[in-house]
């Protein structure tokens, strides 16, 4: 596997990471139209872990949390997704997940993610047909 394969892996796997954690929520959400005060403490404890995670990040701009310089998988599909990710989860942790419509807000959220993570998995397609170069 040549680096520049393991680099889009790399990428791929922390966009499918966020997309399931989003995805958690949403389905702990769905179709509902109340939750007990346990469930809405457990979702606010992962929308707070899941905030923060996109804003380290973001502040990192890298997958992995090193000093290395950001490859070209990091900076034209991991950045652009945590970015956008940041700028528009702007759900208050203490708000009430059914009340405040956390559905709504995450679902855009993880379109955010899952855009860059479908045009990178179509060009990781091509690189697996192309074979080492």
């Amino acid at each position: 596997m040549s680096e520049s394969t393991s680099q889009a892996d790399e990428v791929i796997a922390a966009l499918k990471a966020f997309i399931n954690r989003i995805d958690q929520m949403l389905e702990l959400i769905s179709e509902k139209s109340s939750i007990t005060n346990i469930e809405k403490k457990d979702l606010q404890a992962l929308l707070r872990d899941l905030k923060n995670d996109i804003t380290d990040a973001l502040k990192r701009r890298t997958v992995k949390e090193t000093r290395s310089p950001q490859n070209i998988y990091e900076s034209n599909f991991f950045e652009p997704a945590v970015r956008n990710g940041h700028a528009f989860l702007k759900i208050k942790i203490n708000s009430h997940p059914i009340n405040s419509n956390w559905f709504h807000s995450l679902c855009k959220v993880r379109i955010d993610f899952s855009e860059p993570l479908a045009h990178l998995l179509k060009i990781r397609e091509d690189m697996e047909k192309m074979g080492p170069i």
